[in-house]
């Protein structure tokens, strides 16, 4: 809201501002709690900048001339130089076209990289959640002005330094700011620094610092000055610096028996200048910054901002990148389902007590989902809340103290089932029948939500399970059959995929749901188990090699080849029974040859047009615990249980071990393993369901084109049908 209270200039005594009662701060922001009105922000806009790094630009002439600065192009106009003084101009305009041309080439595709990545920066602009004229909105953060209140919620990057304003305490992650490891605690009244994230908790706040004057922009300022060579311009550097020694060092021994001999001046600059042209790599400049500008673009158009061309190269000497999940492979609306309710409570409580527990203004899709299910509003609004505790990733439930319609005060939470019930006073009696529906809702591909309500502080009751289900891309099924359609019309690659993973891992579950739209005479399956006599005649790539599939059809092996070094691996006496002779059953370098014969068997098949596919279900041994429970307790799965199972979890650790050595031996370009989290089953087999959807894509298929003598039969059939 506006003020008439003089307002000091954070600029200038920022550093105070931080430690400001806040009574006092607000008073010199000439700001509340309530915020600023639109018009007063777009006046402090004007008066304090944009919330932004100010990037340093470079002038485009002086970036052109740069690229007539370093040893090869100095090489280069030396060479230009001796032509014109001995006269070769033919010379003399190849070698200065070659110079202007690799200045050229190299300007225009570094700027048009450029132009693409700042394209993208400000697409992907990060946005705020601020109060303006009482209301809340998502301006981006560029436009925040000292005197915003916004909202800070978990996993939020704070967008400007600001003060805590009333409410529970933070956990604020400073790492990228201080380089420390663990969150700090940030309580009412407490400073957070722009660039930092919020990691636990959620509260409001008011800036008082933006752009260059915050922590971060102080930072910044000192790292855009700090100028740093890369491995890549070092590189370059050294081969110049090598060539010019060595040219120089040839010119001056020319020069010296020239003067030996008593030869013309010019007819030894003649010589000179061969030698120069010769040393010089002249195409190499324009070759190096076009790879990289051209990278620049192609990594744009994936949203990949790269504020340095060298910075490709840098990242491309990378062994091991590791990465967070982001995004969803679903389309992100969930739904609630039927709730599960205790001890006959109505299932519009369940939900009520639920969405209660929830915030609207956050627009979180869990929260959204249950208060979408209210089917009363009114109901909803009868109640107030006094104090709302959000989720985090430790307590993994929000909770939130309700006066109700009648003046009662009673307490609602929602979360993590297992969470739930861990608070419950009446968990005893209801975690058998709560476990079961929780697994029942997972069989039907739902997440579960556990209620929980409480008339007295801390003594909760459970009392029911919300369902909810956010449904993958609708066109998935649809997709697969379509691809693998066109994949069968084109009849030039044959699609192998491999499953391995422990037992329970779900290899079954997901070759059933991902392939359960494709055409099954396109597609078949098979399960590599226990070896039989005449299979153990022949090689052991041989009984799998037989079941490889023809162009245009998708085999599944369920187990493979791969079975022969990780089960066998683990029960050495299996590899002794296999009567292979002695001396080829050396168990320190058997495996070795083995994974060179898979490895050279997949890149045989890649060049025969078969794609190799292969995925591990990476399950947990506790999450493969709990599946065995429920095949003993479930009496339709006992089936699926045997006895061999338990006796082979106790070489856990001998098969982790196995697939580590596997997987990296054999994880090649042309057959790469995808890892893939096993323990949430939904999750898995949407993550497969994309990778095959990839694989298929990337292939390029089209379908055969009719030729003119085809296309003439079928115009003769059609008229024979139409009579």
């Amino acid at each position: 809201m506006e003020s008439k209270t003089e307002k000091a200039n954070p600029k200038d005594d920022k550093d105070s501002l931080k430690t400001l009662a806040m009574p006092e701060l607000m008073k010199k922001l000439g700001a509340s709690a309530d915020g600023l009105t639109q018009a007063e922000a777009v006046k402090r806009q004007a008066q304090y900048g944009p919330n932004q790094i100010e990037e340093k630009k470079t002038n485009e002439f002086l970036k052109f001339l740069s690229y007539f600065w370093g040893p090869i192009p100095w090489m280069i106009e030396v060479a230009v130089i001796l032509s014109g003084v001995v006269r070769h101009w033919l010379d003399f305009f190849v070698i200065l076209v070659l110079l202007l041309s690799n200045a050229l080439v190299g300007f225009w595709e570094e700027h048009q990289a450029g132009n693409a990545i700042a394209a993208l920066k400000a697409r992907l602009a990060i946005k705020a959640k601020v109060k303006r004229d009482g209301k809340w909105e998502d301006p981006k953060a560029s436009e925040l002005v000292p005197g915003d209140v916004i909202r800070l919620r978990l996993g939020d990057i704070v967008p400007a330094d600001a003060r805590l304003l009333d409410g529970d305490s933070i956990e604020v992650d400073q790492s990228a700011l201080t380089g420390e490891s663990l969150p700090v605690t940030a309580k009412a009244g407490g400073a957070v620094y722009s660039g930092s994230i919020i990691r636990q908790g959620e509260i409001d706040a008011m800036v008082y610092a933006t752009g260059t004057n915050t922590y971060f922009g102080k930072t910044a300022q000192l790292v855009q000055s700090a100028h740093t060579v890369s491995h890549f311009q070092k590189a370059v550097m050294k081969i110049g610096d090598y060539l010019i020694i060595l040219a120089v060092a040839l010119v001056a021994l020319i020069l010296a028996f020239a003067l030996f001999r008593g030869d013309k001046v010019l007819t030894t600059l003649e010589f000179c200048l061969v030698l120069l042209v010769a040393a010089i790599p002249v195409a190499m400049p324009t070759v190096l910054s076009v790879t990289m500008a051209v990278g620049a673009r192609l990594l744009a158009k994936k949203e990949a901002i790269v504020t340095r061309l060298s910075a490709i190269e840098e990242l491309a000497g990378v062994d091991v990148l590791c990465s967070d999940k982001t995004g969803t492979l679903t389309q992100n609306k969930l739904t609630l389902g039927d709730p599960f309710c205790i001890d006959g409570i109505a299932a519009a409580n369940v939900v009520l007590w639920a969405a209660l527990a929830s915030r609207a203004e956050d627009k979180d899709t869990i929260d959204l989902a249950v208060i979408g299910g209210v089917k009363d509003d009114k109901e909803l609004k009868s109640c107030q809340v006094l104090h709302f505790m959000p989720f985090d990733p430790v307590h993994k439930r929000t909770e939130a103290t309700v006066k109700g319609p009648d003046g009662k005060q009673f307490f609602v939470a929602k979360g993590a089932p297992q969470v739930i019930l861990q608070m419950a006073t009446n968990a005893g009696d209801v975690k058998t029948a709560a476990d079961k529906a929780i697994l029942d809702f997972a069989g039907r591909g739902f997440r579960s939500l556990g209620v929980a309500k409480a008339d007295e502080e801390g003594k909760w009751k459970f009392v029911g399970i919300l369902p909810l289900f956010d449904p993958p891309r609708t066109d998935a099924k649809e997709k697969l059959a379509s691809l693998q359609h066109l994949h069968y019309a084109s009849h030039k690659y044959a699609l192998l995929l491999i499953f391995q993973g422990m037992d329970g891992a779900g290899k079954d579950g997901a070759i059933r749901h991902v392939m359960s739209g494709v055409n099954p005479e396109g597609c078949e399956v098979f399960s590599f188990k226990q070896p039989s006599a005449e299979e153990l005649d022949h090689d052991f790539l041989w009984r799998t090699t037989c079941r490889l599939p023809e162009r245009g059809r998708i085999g599944i092996f369920n187990r493979s080849y791969y079975e022969e070094v990780l089960v066998v691996r683990v029960h050495p006496e299996i590899l002794r029974a296999q009567g292979l002779p002695v001396e080829l059953s050396d168990e320190k370098n058997i495996w070795d040859q083995r994974y060179g014969s898979i490895v050279d068997l997949e890149k045989h098949l890649h060049r025969n047009g078969t794609q190799i596919v292969k995925i591990f279900l990476h399950l947990s041994i506790e999450e493969q615990r709990k599946r065995f429970l429920a095949r003993i307790d479930e009496p339709d799965k006992n089936w699926k249980f045997s006895t061999s199972d338990i006796h082979e979890r106790k070489y856990w650790k001998h098969y982790m071990k196995a697939y580590e050595d596997c997987l990296q031996a054999t994880s090649t370009h042309h057959a790469p393993w995808f890892v893939v989290p096993a323990d949430d089953k939904e999750n898995a087999r949407l993550i497969v369901s994309q990778i095959v959807l990839d694989t298929l894509e990337d292939l390029k298929m089209a379908y055969p084109k009719t030729t003119e003598k085809r296309r003439l039969e079928l115009l003769a059939i059609k008229k024979l049908l139409a009579k």
